[in-house]
């Protein structure tokens, strides 16, 4: 039994089955899925970010037994959706839960951010890897070698929450502030949830128009909060087999460092092509901009021919 993501409750039902084992216990394989009695077929974005809210087990020789599942794979005429058990998100909560008993919830969640913007940005990026480094260096020399590697395991954790997510893309730590109940204690602030993001994503991305033929893609998100509408348009390019790392450039600014880095972090594990800006949208104000790895490939053959094809900040930094 399933909730879906629009809400619905449905078994899953099938037509034929296969069992087999493996070390860590058994697969299975069913074809010709329903929902109920009506064939499923087509309907395979309906599972997306569906729950298992029961699971029935039947048995001649054991009474009583209980069965996790930890990831499934569904495949329609080619399109897949992988479902997954995500320890390593778990992870990572309970790593940040952890250190904040002595340091703070705030403060951990904070500080987790800067430190790997830095550290990531201070190996990725020329134009700004040397301030970038020294803030991190400023920062690690403050810590003790137990707390460096407390935020060094957390890196490690979001790195492979991303990979796991990488086929079908989402806000992780968007998702964990609001976990951890920072959204209250920071001015308010509520993120836009990811299935609606997608849902205006395929929206306003319809096929027709998305073509290399004319230069990348370029999209302004004035408001990126931790980045969630720009990682909700590359889920519809990816569903559309859009290649958006070599034709499409995010340009997203916020107000709020903390969401800069969010940003930041998440469009560079994700492979995404963009700049986010700190700064004020409304009155135009820029104080710092943070470039992903992939932020100059898809306009690579644009400043090759027409010249540099992002304006500069006011401080003349590209």
């Amino acid at each position: 039994e399933v909730r879906l993501a629009s809400g619905e409750s449905a078994s899953l039902n099938w037509d034929e089955s296969e069992i087999y084992r493996n070390p860590d216990g058994f697969g299975a394989k069913y074809k010709g899925v329903y929902f109920g009695e009506e064939p499923a077929n087509g309907r395979l974005d309906e599972l997306r970010d569906m729950v298992i809210t029961d699971i029935g087990l039947y048995s001649d020789t054991i009474p009583e037994t209980k069965i996790t599942i930890s990831a499934m794979e569904f495949d329609d005429n080619g399109r897949t959706v992988m479902l997954m058990k995500s320890e390593h998100r778990k992870e990572l909560v309970s790593e940040i839960r952890s250190l904040a008993q002595s340091q703070g919830l705030n403060t951990v969640f904070t500080t987790f951010l800067e430190i790997t913007a830095n550290s990531l940005a201070a190996q990725t990026d020329p134009e700004n890897a040397e301030k970038r480094e020294q803030r991190y260096q400023e920062m690690a020399s403050t810590m003790t070698p137990e707390l460096l590697s407390s935020y060094a395991r957390m890196l490690a954790l979001l790195f492979l929450t991303v990979r796991e997510y990488r086929d079908d893309p989402c806000d992780i730590l968007g998702g964990i502030y609001h976990e951890l109940g920072l959204n209250n204690e920071w001015n308010g602030q509520y993120f836009t949830p990811d299935d609606v993001c997608r849902l205006m994503a395929q929206i306003t991305l319809p096929s027709d128009e998305l073509s290399d033929k004319d230069g990348p893609i370029t999209i302004n998100e004035p408001t990126c909060g931790s980045g969630t509408m720009v990682i909700g348009a590359i889920w519809a390019m990816q569903r559309k087999e859009f290649d958006y790392r070599h034709n499409t450039f995010f340009v997203a600014q916020d107000i709020d460092i903390r969401c800069v880095w969010m940003a930041y972090i998440q469009l560079s594990l994700y492979g995404i092509p963009a700049m986010v800006i700190h700064g004020n949208t409304l009155t135009m104000e820029e104080w710092d901009r943070w470039y992903t790895p992939y932020a100059a490939v898809p306009l690579s053959k644009t400043w090759s021919e027409n010249g540099c094809a992002v304006e500069p900040a006011s401080n003349g930094q590209h």
